[in-house]
């Protein structure tokens, strides 16, 4: 699974997903514009990404987890949300 944002310096966080069967490519221009307002995160699943061929789709409950885990551990969003959430804690 790999990630790319754009449009960090923005504050609302915007979470970009290709559709299935496609690649992230099919919304990358897309990703660039709304990065004009938001930070964006555009997530390439496992198995459908060119750059990483020997990757595998698992599911979309993986996927989701390693999502999750990516904005908790890189975004100020996840700081926020790990931090007030008691749930959150506990994981």
């Amino acid at each position: 699974m790999k990630y790319f944002e754009f449009g960090k310096e923005n504050e609302e966080l915007m979470v970009l997903l290709h559709g299935g069967g496609t690649s992230y490519l099919g919304v990358l221009p897309t990703a660039k514009k709304i990065a004009e307002k938001y930070h964006v995160i555009l997530l390439a699943y496992d198995g459908f990404n060119p750059s990483e061929p020997e990757t595998e789709f698992r599911s979309v409950a993986w996927e989701a987890r390693g999502l999750e885990d990516y904005i908790l551990q890189t975004t100020a969003a996840g700081w926020i949300s790990s931090t007030a959430s008691p749930t959150a804690a506990g994981r």
